[in-house]
């Protein structure tokens, strides 16, 4: 499960310390899919073309967990047995920081497109679950073939926060972001675009069959 609380106090917790970028970034070049295509670049989300970025990813679903989910204890173990039962080969995470402006891009690559859709059932769950009392509006997009959108409306809010939610063959992927002062349109807006650009990327790669490869933990 892929958690992407998007009210701003919480997306504002989830900028992680890079203790384990540099350890994880060093197997990059052996991942199935390149990471930076799984994720928004900035110039891909309105708002966030100049915004300072974090790009972290792993090959271990252990590592996904516990050091870039950064997952309780107690949460961990099952975690990651539910990832690798679904056959984890990737996980990418990518934060962005543009003043007051924050967005959070991440991708699975599980072994199977079934797989995939149970990921995302889990996670769609997961997050209208994590909003608590905050009102949810959910939307279609268009231009993703079965991809969730939603805003996030707080009533003290200084700004809107937006989601979208979409898997593609064995990729399932999260774009999200808060952006202070706009409108719930504004902050949909750009996380759509950024998962439209990721869709148009990495969609005959997701749907090509898993490489076979040792199981990493």
């Amino acid at each position: 499960m892929m958690r992407t609380p998007l009210v701003p106090i919480v997306l504002a917790c989830m900028l992680l310390p890079c203790a384990a970028a540099a350890a994880a970034g060093r197997g990059a070049a052996r991942l199935p899919i390149a990471p930076h295509a799984l994720v928004a670049a900035p110039a891909e989300l309105p708002g966030f073309a100049t915004a300072a970025t974090q790009l972290r990813s792993t090959r271990s679903a252990r590592v996904w967990a516990t050091r870039i989910l950064e997952d309780a204890p107690a949460a961990a173990a099952g975690e990651v047995a539910a990832l690798e039962r679904r056959g984890f080969e990737e996980g990418v995470q990518e934060q962005l920081t543009a003043g007051q402006d924050e967005a959070l891009s991440l991708a699975v690559v599980l072994r199977t497109a079934k797989a995939a859709r149970k990921e995302l059932q889990t996670n769609e769950s997961a997050e209208l679950t994590a909003q608590g009392h905050s009102e949810v509006k959910r939307f279609a997009v268009p231009a993703i073939p079965g991809a969730i959108g939603f805003n996030i409306i707080e009533a003290a809010s200084k700004g809107a926060a937006g989601g979208v939610l979409f898997a593609v063959g064995r990729c399932v992927v999260v774009v999200g972001d808060y952006l202070e002062g706009a409108s719930p349109e504004q902050a949909l807006d750009a996380s759509a675009a950024g998962s439209s650009a990721i869709y148009h990327r990495v969609a005959r790669r997701c749907r090509r069959p898993a490489p076979h490869r040792a199981h990493h933990r």
